[in-house]
């Protein structure tokens, strides 16, 4: 069964940005939310 992957919201610092990259890291799939477009580069 495929799990649905989580939504972390502001993946650009912080806490958002430790969530999706320890989840990364245990090789999750992240859907990720941030506020400015131009703040927006891959974790």
């Amino acid at each position: 069964m495929n799990a649905i992957p989580p939504v972390i919201t502001c993946i650009v610092n912080g806490f958002g940005q430790a969530l999706t990259k320890e989840a990364i890291a245990q090789r999750h799939r992240v859907i990720g939310t941030v506020r400015n477009e131009s703040t927006r580069r891959s974790p």
